[in-house]
């Protein structure tokens, strides 16, 4: 299967990544540091809490209303804190460039809705 064209056009090689890096060393830690600690919470909510539950003597069904009640904070401590950064939780550089909202983006809380 051939490429789109948009892909050919703008595709870069290794070389320009390892160059740019030094220019956004900081953002790059950041976004490493960041994956990482989801990962590891990603972890404990789903293998490594339950199984220190388990082991302190609580019953099964009392470790999976935990985890569900984790799991269900964790989806509305993501939506309170984007609702509590509003517009600042996006870099204005990413989102209006040129006057154009990028597709499928759509600010939370608001009317306002990319079209397609």
């Amino acid at each position: 299967m051939k490429e789109p064209e948009a892909w050919q056009e703008h595709r870069t090689d290794w070389t320009t990544y390892r160059k740019s890096l030094p220019a956004f060393w900081k953002r790059f830690a950041y976004l490493v540091a960041l994956m990482a600690i989801m990962n590891l919470m990603s972890h404990g909510t789903q293998d490594m809490y339950p199984t220190l539950l388990a082991s302190v003597g609580y019953a099964k069904t009392r470790i999976a209303d935990i985890t569900m009640f984790a799991g269900l904070g964790a989806i509305l401590g993501g939506l309170a804190f984007r609702l509590l950064l509003g517009p600042r939780g996006s870099s204005p550089r990413d989102d209006d460039r040129d006057g154009v909202r990028p597709r499928g983006r759509a600010v939370v809380g608001s009317r306002a809705r990319s079209p397609g």
